[in-house]
């Protein structure tokens, strides 16, 4: 079960990044933080690859 909510966690991660590249508008952001449920920290922090929820196996 942890290891598949771990992965659970990557795929999220990864679609962060993959809707929202280092160039992306504030509107664009906010309306994924809306969507998500997530907080815009957390969005933010998802969108660069040294999050640890990029990882699925640690």
């Amino acid at each position: 079960m942890a290891l598949e909510l771990r992965e659970v966690r990557a795929e999220i991660a990864g679609l962060v990044q993959r809707l929202l590249p280092h160039h992306s508008r504030t509107d664009k952001i906010d309306e994924v933080v809306q969507a998500s449920g997530y907080s815009r920290h957390l969005i933010d922090v998802l969108r660069h690859r040294d999050h640890p929820w990029h990882r699925p196996t640690s």
